[in-house]
């Protein structure tokens, strides 16, 4: 059975359906803002060739991350849950963004991940990557203008697909 994977902690929507072993059915990002997350959910779900009703369950990105992405995605996910009777279930934006990265190293390594949080400000943290597993948080999430930031990273499908069946 398929899990429904969201974050909205970015100007970039992401949204992923996969497997419960992490293999990706099909995913993609709204352009600007998370209203659209509805639209692409149901075309992931054509994409996918499944029914809303086969989702088993629903994973979303908690924040950090801007204030209304965040309310926007988390209310939809809590919708479709109750509307489909499926459990919800939490994880992190700066996990799934660490991911993302991860996704494209092929070795070790310790990283700064960044997301946008508005005001001029982003939400940083560190995290080690090691061969086939999960990033994992090093430092505590911290506060920095924009300008000292990282460049922002940008969940993607994949990083969805990772940290949700990973938990």
């Amino acid at each position: 059975m398929p899990l429904l994977c969201l974050d909205s902690a970015t100007d970039a929507p992401v949204a992923a359906l996969c497997t419960e072993q992490g293999e990706l059915l099909a995913g993609g990002t709204v352009d600007g803002r998370a209203q659209g997350l509805l639209a692409l959910i149901d075309s992931l779900v054509a994409e996918a060739g499944i029914e809303r009703s086969s989702i088993d369950a629903i994973v979303v990105g908690t924040g950090p991350g801007t204030f209304t992405g965040l309310r926007v995605g988390v209310s939809t996910a809590r919708g479709l849950a109750e509307a489909l009777g499926v459990p919800l279930h939490a994880m992190s934006s700066l996990e799934v963004a660490a991911a993302s990265i991860a996704r494209t190293t092929q070795s070790a390594a310790s990283f700064d991940v960044s997301i946008a949080a508005g005001r001029g400000e982003c939400f940083v943290q560190e995290f080690s990557w090691g061969d086939d597993a999960p990033p994992l948080a090093v430092g505590a999430v911290r506060v920095f203008a924009a300008a000292d930031a990282p460049d922002p990273t940008t969940p993607t499908p994949d990083g969805l697909a990772i940290v949700a069946t990973n938990r």
